[in-house]
Parts: C-alpha cells; sequence; structure tokens
C-alpha cells in the first residue's frame, strides 16, 4: 500500500482511547499493524520500530500469541521506512538478523509461496457467546 495523500491519511486515524476500560485488564490497549495481508487463510504481520527500538511488551505478546494459531507469520522489521536494516521472523529466528529491501522481499515472497501451496486451514468461529444477539440489542428502530 502507497499513502497517496498524507494528509487524508492522518485524517482517517482512528484514536482509540475510548475503548479504555473496554476491557477486563485495564492495561490492555488496542495496537495497530503495520502490514498485514492474507493470502489462502494464511496471515502475516508484518510490525516496523524504528533502529534499535524495543518491541513495546503488550504489542510482542499480542504478536507471539498471534504465531499459535499455526496460520499466522509474523515479522518484526528495524529500520528507517523504506530502508530496513534488521528482521526476525518470530518462531523462526532466535534473534534480528541484517537485512535490507531485497531480502525483506525475499522473505515475503517465500512465504506467500507457502501460504498458496499449502491447503487452506478450516475455519475457526468469528463468533463468540452471545455475539449474534448484538445486532437485535443495538438496532435502531
Amino acid at each position: 500500500m502507497s499513502i497517496q495523500s498524507e494528509a487524508r491519511f492522518v485524517d482517517a486515524l482512528w484514536d482509540w482511547g475510548f475503548l479504555e476500560g473496554a476491557f477486563a485488564n485495564p492495561h490492555i490497549r488496542l495496537s495497530d499493524v503495520d502490514g498485514t495481508v492474507e493470502v489462502n487463510g494464511r496471515f502475516l504481520y508484518i510490525e516496523a520500530k524504528g533502529p534499535r527500538t524495543r518491541m513495546p511488551v503488550g504489542q510482542d505478546i499480542y504478536f507471539r500469541r498471534r504465531i499459535d494459531d499455526g496460520r499466522s507469520t509474523v515479522i518484526y522489521v528495524w529500520g528507517q521506512p523504506g530502508c530496513p536494516e534488521a528482521f526476525q521472523i518470530l518462531g523462526c529466528m532466535q534473534d534480528p538478523e541484517w537485512c535490507d529491501l531485497d531480502r525483506l522481499f525475499e522473505a515475503v515472497c517465500d512465504w506467500s509461496n507457502w501460504a498458496e501451496s499449502q491447503p487452506r486451514p478450516q475455519a475457526l468461529s468469528p463468533c463468540w457467546p452471545g455475539c449474534q444477539q448484538l445486532g437485535t440489542r443495538f438496532s435502531r428502530n
């Protein structure tokens, strides 16, 4: 995705602060994802940070739990925008390794080819008990 208009991009950003207190654990906050794609029922998440920046603990927990489902792959990338210096594929690499745009591109291509070659995973239920009743509870009559 390329940003066509920085002003329109910034204007479309939501402030999710109003959801503070919506979660049973008061320390939970929503997180953004820098890049994500689905290929054949498999999900790739890419999270980029500045050079030598630590991943926030909550975000790291979130992404590490995403890979537990066996359908998701997470790549952390460090560097300036458009100029990666290191990357780490969670669950595959113990530590970050050097990379540039070509190496990152190659890793994403490899993932895409792998995802296309896999059988589509069985769908999981998108609902929690009671979620289907939300539509009737909040209908505008």
